[in-house]
């Protein structure tokens, strides 16, 4: 796909106003909670691509949080793959794949599937 200039500053506009939205509308006037040196959980009802999660790790990394784990009842393996590098602890409750790919503890009869970095 081969967009200009122009249609990728577009979108990013449009996509700053539905952010800007959509925080006036869960937020209201309450600041941002401080992270600074906090174990933060983001939590999402499952993830496609993870590029909205990656973006909010992110945003937590430059607000200085101590540790970021990430939980979701089910992502794709790709998903977590990409996750993964950038966050310490990713919870997935259901998921396709082998959960030693990522070396985490070895599948077990509980659905819940936990990945860790590899330090």
């Amino acid at each position: 796909m081969r967009l200009t200039e122009e249609e990728i500053e577009e979108e990013v506009q449009k996509t700053k106003k539905t952010v800007e939205t959509r925080n006036r509308i869960f937020r209201g006037e309450r600041i941002f909670p401080e992270v600074i040196d906090k174990i933060t959980i983001l939590v999402d009802d499952g993830l496609a691509s993870s590029f909205t999660m990656a973006e909010s790790v992110s945003f937590l990394k430059r607000k200085k949080a101590k540790k970021i784990i990430v939980a979701m009842p089910t992502a794709p393996e790709e998903t977590v793959k990409r996750l993964l590098p950038i966050v310490e602890e990713i919870y997935v409750l259901t998921s396709l794949m082998a959960p030693k790919t990522f070396s985490a503890p070895p599948l077990t009869t509980v659905l819940f599937s936990p990945f860790f970095r590899s330090s």
